[in-house]
């Protein structure tokens, strides 16, 4: 990529969260009810989904997640604490870690 604060290609942030974490994670989320009850579950699901899109050419990123610095992120930009702030999260650590900008201005 030669455009700075662009987007690279086929990069991919992917919420991550530690065991210890996961239950208290879990209970923060608007959608827990979708999540695995157990993190070994949760883990065994991510690993299936991050080796298809490394499959598919994905340089992927595994995003940490802390449940205060979430739930932060989350008053600071308005959202619920879901499957889309998880998304968008993600996609903001991988854009600060790479140098390119997330957003529409």
């Amino acid at each position: 990529m030669s455009d700075t604060g662009r987007k690279p290609e086929r990069v991919i942030g992917v919420p991550w969260y530690r065991p210890e974490r996961y239950a208290e994670l879990r209970a923060l989320f608007a959608d827990q009810d979708e999540f695995p009850p157990t993190w070994e579950r949760w883990r065994r699901r991510a690993q299936y989904g991050i080796g298809m899109l490394e499959r598919g050419g994905f340089q992927v990123y595994r995003v940490p997640v802390e449940p205060a610095e979430f739930l932060d992120w989350c008053a600071s930009h308005d959202l619920t604490p879901d499957s889309r702030a998880r998304v968008m999260y993600a996609d903001a650590w991988v854009a600060g870690l790479l140098g390119y900008h997330v957003g529409g201005d």
